[in-house]
């Protein structure tokens, strides 16, 4: 019995926990356990292929549809089939500039152990203009299908895109060069969710649609608070327009105190200096123990697969063995 082979984890933005983690399914994974259980409408472990229908795309803008951000030169999408007019078998996979027309015969899928036929997978290649003379490129799908009878096997299919580096058979150049700057574990590093770059002014957050400006987390000047405030307990006071002398001496007195206590409170001091340091401190902590979290937490979710992945395989191996047990008997 051989372990099963499990797709990597992602994190919440869709990049993998670390270098070497690729979601690389083999053709009977990719078949009996993603497209069938899309088919049947069944939840995954991890949800990392998008229903995107591609044949609406052009391919060079598949990548930032898939929801694995990464730089190799491969991606996953489940793929609704969408029959051309006036036609029932007929499927239309041309887009706005293109065409992906297929290529040598479907290869057959069988399940290791019985061969028993699960799938078939087709190989088309996209080409610019329009048909039959349109230009043939260096992008390659390959779309796989179930062919159980009992299931809805024409509602998706699971396509695995890649781009090519030459023409030809060869795929090993799919898998993009390892750059250190991309996994520098820096704690100022803030990375956007879904996107893999950098944010430039972290103190810019989601623009409500009812202002023209961007919302920062600081907040108004202190000189403009200190003004505003000033000016409407001095109109407070001045309403009263048959209050004697005594109470605006009072006033101005009481106008003045709070300026120059709270034009006071403008200039920092070393303490308030030193907690601000220590509170950046502690933030800074608390992003390294949370990714560390993180880490643990993706490698413990694999563990349970792999382990759960196993059961299964026990099972099934059992099943076997009762049937093997029941017909010899």
């Amino acid at each position: 019995m051989t372990d099963p082979v499990l797709p990597a984890p992602v994190t919440a933005s869709g990049k993998p926990i670390g270098p070497g983690f690729r979601f690389h399914p083999t053709d009977e994974e990719l078949i009996t356990y993603y497209l069938k259980r899309k088919v049947e409408g069944k939840p995954m472990r991890f949800d990392v292929i998008r229903e995107v229908n591609i044949y609406k795309h052009e391919p060079s803008d598949l990548a930032e549809l898939s929801r694995l951000k990464t730089k190799d030169q491969e991606w996953y999408f489940f793929c609704p089939l969408e029959k051309r007019q006036n036609s029932s078998t007929v499927i239309n996979r041309a887009t706005k500039e293109g065409y992906w027309k297929k290529t040598g015969d479907d290869k057959k899928i069988k399940r290791e152990g019985d061969d028993e036929l699960i799938g078939v997978v087709k190989t088309l290649v996209y080409h610019r203009g329009r048909s039959p003379k349109g230009n043939r490129t260096n992008w390659v799908l390959y779309e796989y299908r179930l062919v159980q009878n009992k299931l809805e096997i024409d509602s998706y299919v699971v396509c695995r895109v890649i781009r090519k580096e030459h023409f030809g058979p060869s795929t090993e150049c799919i898998y993009a060069p390892f750059s250190e700057q991309d996994w520098d574990d820096g704690i100022n590093e803030k990375i956007q969710q879904g996107k893999n770059h950098i944010d430039e002014d972290p103190n810019t957050v989601d623009q409500d649609d009812n202002n023209s400006e961007p919302l920062t987390r600081g907040c108004l000047p202190l000189t403009t608070l200190v003004q505003y405030k000033r000016k409407r307990q001095l109109d407070s006071f001045g309403s009263y327009n048959n209050s004697s002398q005594t109470t605006q001496d009072a006033v101005s007195s009481v106008a003045a105190t709070l300026e120059e206590n709270e034009v006071a409170t403008m200039v920092p001091t070393s303490s308030s200096t030193e907690l601000i340091d220590h509170l950046e401190t502690e933030k800074q902590e608390m992003a390294v123990a949370r990714e560390t979290y993180n880490l643990d937490l993706m490698s413990a979710e694999v563990m349970v697969s792999i382990l759960q992945g196993q059961v299964d395989a026990l099972r099934a191996e059992h099943e076997e063995l009762k049937k093997t047990n029941i017909n010899n008997g």
